[in-house]
């Protein structure tokens, strides 16, 4: 099949899909858009396949993806949210999947990366689907929703750092390799986020933003909003272009670039229109092609291993749950507002997927092991709205796509 014509057919697919699942069963739209793919692709109808040039147009979308969620917070937010309750949910909320996934390693002879790869999916949450999760419920100002938005910003912080170090880690593993990898990388992440706290310290403390706002407002005024977007973009671009100078994967440099572009920055009005362009292109074609994409990758063989199956998504689920429940309690929440927050926690949608096609890329996890992630990814978007209802009965009913990452 022409190129084209492979883009037209998943576009087509994966919109349809996608608001078929919005309206008709109020379900985050990537569900269906996933689907989209799994249908078209070589697990039911085979008629298009994985190809160079869709794998070009996943990378370009990853990083859009990245550089939306990191708009979508600012370092202070983070340095508040380690304040809070929401710091024992995250560490207990990641650290309990993650070691589901290195007892994998035991069970299934997987070897210690993908064990790091299966936990990091298993622990991340996806801050942009929490956050319009929060704000379609009303309690972006209450202590329930306050406490998800904490935990997920230090998950997903975390998660990227991990990640950055796991993906440079050697090709050999033996012990000493890997410990040394850990502890170079490491250090060269925290140079690195060193010099995000130096910039935005120096950006926020020293230097007269009004400058940069009537900089910008005089660039989109002389040139339109598109060269506006296409600045803010270059700087997100040299931020990843360091972090892969660096021997890292760009999502960090990507994320932290997105993060440095705050309101405070660059100005509210500019930063809407920044945030109106990138959702533009990314939600209107990119994402759905993207995530029809995921779907073109799912093979049946995650089916002939089910007990693998069975335990990334029930150990997945289970792990999240569980471990951001205990983290509750340890800030003294009360058993409905842990049960819901775990729940919340729970809907990975778009993160997870991300992590898992840069791994299947890197050959650092198999097909059937993505497969299975990809399962976990979409059963978790899909129960997370469905059990929260049941914990909260006595709540109005929202549009869960107003919980839907900008990416879908």
């Amino acid at each position: 099949m022409h190129f084209i014509t492979t883009i037209l057919v998943l576009l087509i697919g994966a919109r349809a899909l996608g608001q078929i699942f919005k309206r008709l069963f109020n379900q985050p739209s990537l569900v269906g858009e996933i689907l989209a793919g799994v249908i078209v692709g070589s697990a039911v109808l085979g008629i298009v396949e994985p190809t160079r040039e869709l794998a070009g147009i996943a990378e370009l979308t990853v990083f859009l993806i990245i550089f939306s969620a990191g708009l979508e917070m600012e370092l202070k937010e983070v340095f508040t949210a380690m304040r809070g309750p929401g710091l024992p949910v995250a560490i207990f909320g990641f650290m309990m999947p993650q070691a589901v996934g290195f007892g994998l390693t035991y069970f299934f002879d997987m070897s210690a990366y993908s064990a790091a790869v299966v936990g990091l999916c298993m622990a991340i949450t996806a801050l942009p689907v929490a956050l319009r999760f929060v704000n379609s419920l009303g309690l972006s100002n209450k202590p329930l929703g306050q406490n998800v938005i904490g935990a997920a910003v230090i998950i997903d912080i975390v998660a990227l750092l991990v990640l950055g170090i796991v993906l440079d880690a050697p090709a050999s593993q033996k012990w000493a390799d890997v410990i040394n990898s850990v502890l170079s990388n490491g250090l060269k992440m925290a140079g690195f986020f060193g010099v995000v706290l130096g910039l935005d310290w120096i950006v926020s403390k020293k230097l007269k933003t009004n400058f940069f706002h009537r900089w910008l407002g005089r660039v989109q005024h002389r040139f339109g909003e598109d060269t506006l977007f296409g600045v803010a973009v270059t700087i997100v671009l040299v931020f990843s272009a360091a972090t892969e100078s660096l021997g890292f994967h760009f999502v960090i440099g990507a994320f932290f670039g997105g993060m440095l572009l705050s309101k405070e920055f660059i100005g509210k009005e500019l930063f809407g229109n920044i945030e109106k362009t990138l959702n533009s292109v990314s939600t209107g074609f990119l994402s759905p092609i993207f995530f029809a994409y995921i779907g073109l990758q799912f093979g049946a063989e995650a089916f002939s291993n089910p007990l693998l199956l069975l335990a990334i998504v029930i150990g997945g689920l289970l792990a999240k749950t569980i471990g951001a429940f205990i983290g509750g309690k340890l800030a003294g929440i009360s058993n409905r507002e842990c049960w819901s927050m775990s729940v919340i926690l729970n809907g990975r949608g778009v993160m997870d997927l991300v992590v898992a096609e840069i791994a299947l890329h890197r050959g650092y996890i198999t097909k059937e092991v993505f497969s299975s992630l990809v399962i976990l990814g979409i059963l978790s978007t899909f129960v997370a709205p469905i059990i929260y209802r049941k914990l909260n009965a006595d709540e109005p009913s929202t549009d869960m796509d107003g919980a839907t990452p900008a990416t879908s």
